[in-house]
């Protein structure tokens, strides 16, 4: 019980220490050395709970993004059960019905915002503080998880005759689009405000880009 109990201890101190040190000069800089010194264990002892450096930011980072996947795809069911409750005959002239449907989305990300920094400490990690890691390219992988699922919804709208546009290859403006939202939203965290400001600019940012949202959804290719 005892071994058991010195193991658990280790284990967190390796996780603390790695993660002080992450954040004070990032993953790709720190050493298992300069860990293990914190730590105030051997590289032997290291190698007891981590295969790798790279283990330990995962075991850090894991619960943090299931978190944030979790949120998400409530947040999703939630607003998919919204879209599939529409009267689609009282829907058909399908204008005033993207305006409903773009400004019920507006609040989708304060879920996430609220949880992000609840966990600054992993939020600003894998921000800004993983490269060298499988998570340097963290906006990528996060746009290109927010596009799947963005374009399910998308392709129901289509086939429902709710949006003008043809969805078939549009993959790659969704991307960019999704891409250009996401990426401002990541340099509002990245200044630190309170969370009320965050959550307020990261809303203006999503009012700013509705229209463009609106007008593309409601345009055919041989509108243009």
């Amino acid at each position: 019980m005892k071994n058991m109990r010195d193991y658990q201890k280790t284990h967190q101190k390796l996780l603390n220490s790695g993660l002080k040190l992450f954040l004070a000069l990032n993953f790709e800089t720190t050493s298992v050395r300069q860990i293990c010194k914190s730590a105030d264990v051997t590289t032997g002892a290291f190698y007891k709970h981590f295969e790798t450096k790279d283990a330990l930011l995962d075991e850090l980072v894991a619960p943090y993004l299931m978190g944030i996947k979790d949120i998400y795809n409530q947040g999703v069911a939630h607003f998919q059960a919204f879209v599939h409750t529409v009267d689609v005959q009282a829907a058909a002239t399908n204008v005033d019905f993207v305006k409903v449907y773009w400004e019920k989305n507006s609040d989708e990300l304060e879920p996430i915002i609220t949880y992000m920094y609840q966990h600054a400490d992993i939020t600003k990690l894998i921000l800004f503080k993983s490269d060298g890691s499988q998570y340097e390219n963290i906006l990528e992988q996060i746009t290109h998880f927010s596009e799947m699922r963005v374009t399910e919804t998308l392709n129901w709208l289509q086939e429902k005759h709710l949006i003008k546009r043809e969805m078939q290859d549009q993959g790659e403006k969704i991307h960019l689009y999704i891409y250009a939202y996401l990426a401002t939203v990541f340099d509002i965290l990245m200044h630190e405000y309170t969370l009320e400001k965050t959550k307020r600019l990261i809303n203006e940012v999503y009012l700013f880009m509705m229209p463009s949202w609106k007008a593309y959804l409601l345009t055919s290719d041989v509108d243009i």
